[in-house]
């Protein structure tokens, strides 16, 4: 009788972690594909480092130019007193 409750007990056991393991399995597979739509969300986006460098070099193109055309406006203005 005893024999019987220890096995009965190890059977409901391994049923349980087969259960627990199966959900886990469930979860990461859904964790995959959410991860999986996330990185492929990504890769379409990818050429925004060229567009912000491209916009880095005209914000500094158009710093540069408003520095010489003051300094030109200065010199003139000065020149005229």
């Amino acid at each position: 009788m005893e024999i019987k409750g220890s096995l009965a007990l190890i059977v409901h056991r391994t049923d349980r972690v087969d259960q627990e393991l199966q959900e886990q399995r469930n979860a990461f597979t859904a964790m995959e594909g959410r991860v999986d739509g996330v990185e492929s969300a990504i890769s379409g986006h990818g050429d925004h480092g060229a567009r912000l460098a491209a916009v880095e070099r005209l914000v500094w193109i158009g710093v540069g130019a408003a520095a010489v055309l003051g300094t030109l406006g200065g010199w003139t203005a000065g020149a005229m007193l």
